[in-house]
């Protein structure tokens, strides 16, 4: 049962070690007028992706390489999400165009994640017909 707790708060942390690097890119860019302010989630995606997706290279390269990567990465997200608590990116967080679609990205994870393991009738799941699915 504790596992089930766990889900949304493990959910906030992966949604912060991906999204608070380009999210600040993102914020810096809208500060500057040079991207419209519904595009900032998307362009903070962006971002994001192209600072995760060496990891996976790395990866296959050498694997202490992949991981110091992604060590480095998660400092990153760390460094981001606490510059995301300055007062001038609190105040564009809380503007419609940017923190809505963010709370609608958060509460659609954790409507997919509560579906597919949510309701299951045996733990681990290594089965389709193991999930309470509607299919």
């Amino acid at each position: 049962m504790l596992s089930g707790l766990l889900i949304p708060p493990l959910l906030l942390v992966q949604s912060i070690w991906f999204l608070a690097p380009g999210l600040l890119g993102a914020l810096a860019l809208l500060r500057r007028d040079r991207i419209p302010a519904h595009l900032a989630v998307l362009v903070a995606a962006l971002i994001s992706s192209a600072v995760g997706y060496p990891a996976f290279w790395l990866y296959f390269a050498q694997r202490t390489a992949g991981s110091a990567y992604t060590a480095l990465t998660a400092v990153l997200a760390v460094v981001a999400a606490v510059a995301l608590l300055r007062r001038d990116n609190r105040a564009l967080l809380r503007r419609p165009d940017v923190g809505l679609p963010l709370l609608l990205m958060l509460l659609v994870a954790l409507f997919y994640l509560g579906v597919t393991g949510g309701c299951t009738l045996g733990s681990p799941v290594v089965a389709i017909h193991q999930s309470c699915h509607l299919s």
